[in-house]
Protein backbone atom coordinates (compact mmCIF):
# COMPACT_ATOMS: atom_id res chain seq x y z
CA UNK A 1 0.00 0.00 0.00
CA UNK A 2 2.90 2.40 0.78
CA UNK A 3 4.40 1.84 -2.68
CA UNK A 4 1.10 2.76 -4.28
CA UNK A 5 0.86 5.88 -2.14
CA UNK A 6 4.37 6.97 -3.27
CA UNK A 7 3.50 6.36 -6.91
CA UNK A 8 0.25 8.27 -6.51
CA UNK A 9 2.10 11.26 -5.04
CA UNK A 10 4.60 11.14 -7.87
CA UNK A 11 1.79 11.05 -10.45
CA UNK A 12 0.02 13.99 -8.81
CA UNK A 13 3.24 16.01 -8.67
CA UNK A 14 4.00 15.21 -12.31
CA UNK A 15 0.49 16.18 -13.33
CA UNK A 16 0.68 19.48 -11.42
CA UNK A 17 4.08 20.24 -12.95
CA UNK A 18 2.71 19.64 -16.44
CA UNK A 19 -0.27 21.89 -15.71
CA UNK A 20 2.07 24.63 -14.52
CA UNK A 21 4.16 24.33 -17.68
CA UNK A 22 1.11 24.40 -19.92
CA UNK A 23 -0.34 27.46 -18.23
CA UNK A 24 2.94 29.34 -17.91
CA UNK A 25 2.65 32.06 -20.50
CA UNK A 26 5.59 33.76 -22.07
CA UNK A 27 5.46 37.51 -22.22
CA UNK A 28 6.84 39.78 -24.89
CA UNK A 29 10.10 41.39 -23.89
CA UNK A 30 9.20 44.85 -22.45
CA UNK A 31 11.66 46.71 -24.70
CA UNK A 32 10.19 44.98 -27.78
CA UNK A 33 6.67 45.87 -26.62
CA UNK A 34 7.61 49.54 -26.24
CA UNK A 35 9.39 49.65 -29.62
CA UNK A 36 6.47 47.90 -31.34
CA UNK A 37 4.00 50.41 -29.92
CA UNK A 38 6.05 53.28 -31.39
CA UNK A 39 6.47 51.49 -34.72
CA UNK A 40 2.77 50.68 -35.07
CA UNK A 41 1.81 54.27 -34.28
CA UNK A 42 4.29 55.75 -36.77
CA UNK A 43 3.38 53.30 -39.52
CA UNK A 44 -0.23 54.38 -39.16
CA UNK A 45 -1.52 51.00 -38.02
CA UNK A 46 -4.90 51.30 -36.37
CA UNK A 47 -4.59 49.59 -33.00
CA UNK A 48 -7.81 49.92 -31.00
CA UNK A 49 -6.15 49.26 -27.66
CA UNK A 50 -2.60 48.45 -26.61
CA UNK A 51 -2.03 44.72 -26.59
CA UNK A 52 -0.07 42.85 -23.98
CA UNK A 53 0.28 39.92 -26.39
CA UNK A 54 0.93 41.52 -29.80
CA UNK A 55 2.48 38.26 -31.03
CA UNK A 56 -1.11 37.12 -31.64
CA UNK A 57 -1.84 40.01 -34.01
CA UNK A 58 -1.54 39.68 -37.80
CA UNK A 59 1.85 40.72 -39.13
CA UNK A 60 3.78 40.36 -35.87
CA UNK A 61 5.79 37.17 -35.42
CA UNK A 62 7.67 36.26 -32.27
CA UNK A 63 10.00 33.54 -31.08
CA UNK A 64 11.06 32.37 -27.66
CA UNK A 65 14.50 33.57 -26.54
CA UNK A 66 16.51 33.23 -23.35
CA UNK A 67 16.76 36.59 -21.58
CA UNK A 68 19.67 37.99 -19.59
CA UNK A 69 18.20 36.68 -16.34
CA UNK A 70 17.91 33.11 -17.72
CA UNK A 71 14.15 33.16 -18.21
CA UNK A 72 12.37 32.79 -21.51
CA UNK A 73 10.68 35.76 -23.17
CA UNK A 74 9.15 36.37 -26.56
CA UNK A 75 11.11 38.56 -28.99
CA UNK A 76 9.76 40.02 -32.23
CA UNK A 77 11.45 38.36 -35.20
CA UNK A 78 9.29 39.41 -38.16
CA UNK A 79 7.13 42.40 -39.06
CA UNK A 80 5.05 41.75 -42.18
CA UNK A 81 2.63 44.54 -43.10
CA UNK A 82 2.46 44.31 -46.88
CA UNK A 83 -0.38 45.99 -48.80
CA UNK A 84 -1.96 47.43 -45.66
CA UNK A 85 -2.51 50.99 -46.99
CA UNK A 86 -0.11 52.40 -44.41
CA UNK A 87 0.58 56.14 -44.62
CA UNK A 88 3.23 56.73 -41.97
CA UNK A 89 6.96 56.30 -41.67
CA UNK A 90 9.45 53.79 -40.31
CA UNK A 91 10.71 55.22 -37.00
CA UNK A 92 14.18 54.88 -35.44
CA UNK A 93 12.62 52.56 -32.82
CA UNK A 94 12.96 49.77 -35.40
CA UNK A 95 16.58 49.45 -34.30
CA UNK A 96 15.48 48.35 -30.83
CA UNK A 97 14.12 45.04 -32.15
CA UNK A 98 17.37 43.12 -31.69
CA UNK A 99 16.04 39.74 -32.90
CA UNK A 100 14.32 41.06 -36.04
CA UNK A 101 14.95 38.85 -39.09
CA UNK A 102 12.40 40.29 -41.53
CA UNK A 103 10.82 43.64 -42.27
CA UNK A 104 8.26 43.42 -45.08
CA UNK A 105 6.41 46.69 -45.66
CA UNK A 106 5.96 46.47 -49.44
CA UNK A 107 3.08 48.07 -51.33
CA UNK A 108 2.11 50.79 -48.88
CA UNK A 109 2.48 54.58 -48.92
CA UNK A 110 5.25 54.99 -46.36
CA UNK A 111 7.31 58.17 -46.56
CA UNK A 112 10.51 59.73 -45.24
CA UNK A 113 13.93 58.09 -45.08
CA UNK A 114 15.01 54.65 -43.96
CA UNK A 115 16.20 55.27 -40.39
CA UNK A 116 19.91 54.67 -39.88
CA UNK A 117 19.04 52.68 -36.73
CA UNK A 118 17.92 49.84 -38.99
CA UNK A 119 21.53 48.62 -38.93
CA UNK A 120 21.03 47.81 -35.23
CA UNK A 121 18.84 44.91 -36.41
CA UNK A 122 21.96 42.80 -36.82
CA UNK A 123 20.02 39.58 -37.51
CA UNK A 124 18.03 41.10 -40.37
CA UNK A 125 17.81 38.74 -43.36
CA UNK A 126 14.96 40.28 -45.37
CA UNK A 127 14.31 43.97 -45.92
CA UNK A 128 11.43 44.53 -48.32
CA UNK A 129 10.33 48.16 -48.62
CA UNK A 130 9.30 47.90 -52.28
CA UNK A 131 6.66 50.22 -53.73
CA UNK A 132 6.40 52.95 -51.11
CA UNK A 133 7.35 56.63 -51.10
CA UNK A 134 10.61 56.44 -49.18
CA UNK A 135 13.04 59.18 -50.18
CA UNK A 136 16.47 60.55 -49.36
CA UNK A 137 19.56 58.40 -49.26
CA UNK A 138 19.73 54.68 -48.75
CA UNK A 139 21.83 54.19 -45.60
CA UNK A 140 25.31 53.03 -46.64
CA UNK A 141 25.49 51.14 -43.34
CA UNK A 142 23.12 48.52 -44.78
CA UNK A 143 26.28 46.79 -45.97
CA UNK A 144 27.03 46.07 -42.29
CA UNK A 145 24.00 43.77 -42.10
CA UNK A 146 25.97 40.60 -42.74
CA UNK A 147 22.91 38.30 -42.65
CA UNK A 148 20.90 40.37 -45.16
CA UNK A 149 20.09 38.18 -48.16
CA UNK A 150 17.03 39.90 -49.65
CA UNK A 151 16.97 43.66 -50.15
CA UNK A 152 14.16 45.19 -52.20
CA UNK A 153 14.00 48.99 -52.23
CA UNK A 154 12.55 49.29 -55.73
CA UNK A 155 9.75 51.71 -56.68
CA UNK A 156 10.57 54.40 -54.11
CA UNK A 157 11.85 57.97 -54.43
CA UNK A 158 15.47 57.61 -53.32
CA UNK A 159 17.75 60.25 -54.78
CA UNK A 160 20.93 58.32 -54.08
CA UNK A 161 21.59 54.65 -53.88
CA UNK A 162 24.18 52.44 -52.27
CA UNK A 163 27.70 53.01 -53.48
CA UNK A 164 29.25 50.37 -55.70
CA UNK A 165 31.47 49.16 -52.85
CA UNK A 166 28.43 48.82 -50.52
CA UNK A 167 26.56 46.82 -53.16
CA UNK A 168 29.58 44.58 -53.62
CA UNK A 169 29.78 44.03 -49.87
CA UNK A 170 26.10 43.03 -49.84
CA UNK A 171 26.54 40.71 -52.83
CA UNK A 172 29.66 38.91 -51.64
CA UNK A 173 28.65 37.98 -48.13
Amino acid sequence: MEAFSGKAHLCVLTFLSLLLLIHARLNLDPSDLQALSIIQKNLGLQISQPQTTPCNTPGVFCERRLSNNNTYVLKITRLVFQSQRLHGFLPPAIGRLSELKEIALADNSLVDQIPSQIVDCRKLEILNLRNNQFSGEVPAQLSKLVRLRILDLSSNNFHSFLSQSSVLQLCWK
